[in-house]
């Protein structure tokens, strides 16, 4: 998705989203584990018609040997990020 995302959407981190509203995401490592799970609203923004959704983001991002091996990223409106394509790009 990441390499397709780059071509159909304009990405941004929402500064100050969160509850605590001073950062715009949230860390968590886990224990006797290398991952690392991450939290943050962002604004998807079509490039070709201009829609935009914002809808928080969760990833678990996955480490071997101090390198990211692996992301998870789980959004919780696909539907509304498909909204913004055009009819054709879906």
């Amino acid at each position: 998705m990441s390499s397709c995302s780059a071509v159909r959407w304009r990405r941004h981190v929402r500064p100050g989203a969160l509850e605590n509203d001073h950062c715009s995401q949230e860390l968590w490592e886990a224990q006797d584990a290398d991952l690392v799970f991450s939290r943050y609203e962002m604004t998807w923004t079509g490039k070709q018609t201009g829609r935009s959704v914002t809808q928080p983001v969760v990833e678990l991002n996955h480490f071997r040997d101090g390198k990211l091996a692996r992301m998870e990223v789980f959004m919780s409106n696909l539907q509304g990020l498909m909204a913004t394509l055009d009819e054709e790009s879906g």
